[in-house]
């Protein structure tokens, strides 16, 4: 986990461009008879204020979203990041981070104080579910590094442009449309940081949640498979107290 890649999306789409330690960014749009790839560069400082990198043992463990739920600061993430282990002390959040090795000026450190993993959260044959919301020692700091990413309305849905961040990673998945986003790829791996934000690029909301790859989707082409934060958002509000 040790790649940054930036993917792109809706529902027939792929990617690739990395750089070794490096955020990165790239687009996709989908057509109705082919797929046009973006390649992606390397990430500014403050182009993506909203993705946190999630450390789980002093390690980078899986991407996460800065978002503002109940009028708090919380990251989301994939419950899938967090289940196996869910001691809050294990883990610390970076927002502002574009090295994964450099988390100094401008990333802004704060330890993880509660978890909180879907309940109805599975994966003895796909993932579902695959949502968690972290409480975060204290409030970030918003400047120009670091900002939250709109949590969708209900039902909202993404348009045609959407971008994913991350450190990659990929992992097998079955579909559920309700409750997930598919993105097709269209060659090489299917990518992006376990956890971290798809984002609807033209309304800026947080579309999705990396959660799975390499299947799931119907079609020739490989997919990856996001949690769709719309169908969550009653969860959310819930539960981010």
């Amino acid at each position: 986990m040790n790649q940054a890649t930036f993917l792109v999306l809706f529902q027939v789409v792929g990617i690739l461009k990395q750089t070794e330690g490096q955020l990165t960014g790239g687009s996709i749009q989908t057509f109705q008879k082919e797929t046009k790839i973006t390649n992606g560069s390397p990430a500014k400082p403050g182009e993506i204020p909203y993705q946190v990198a999630l450390y789980r043992d002093n390690i980078l463990h899986c991407g996460g979203s800065f978002v503002i739920a109940n009028g708090q600061h919380w990251v989301i993430t994939a419950a899938h990041c967090v289940e196996q282990d869910d001691n809050p002390e294990n883990y610390f959040v970076v927002a502002g981070q574009i090295n994964e090795n450099n988390f100094n000026s401008p990333g802004q450190v704060r330890n993880v104080n509660q978890i909180v993993i879907h309940e109805n959260f599975a994966h003895n044959v796909g993932i579902f579910n695959d949502i968690a919301i972290l409480a975060i020692s204290s409030p970030f700091e918003i400047d120009s590094f670091v900002s939250p990413i709109r949590l969708p309305r209900k039902k909202e849905r993404i348009g045609k442009y959407g971008l994913v961040s991350g450190w990659a990673g990929s992992r097998p998945g079955v579909f559920d449309g309700k409750t997930m986003i598919c993105a097709g790829v269209r060659k090489g791996a299917c990518m992006g940081d376990s956890g971290g934000p798809l984002v609807d690029t033209k309304r800026k909301f947080l579309a999705g949640i990396v959660s799975a790859g390499n299947g799931g989707c119907t079609g020739p082409k490989r997919n990856g498979v996001y949690t769709r934060v719309s169908a969550f958002v009653s969860w959310i509000e819930e539960h981010a107290k």
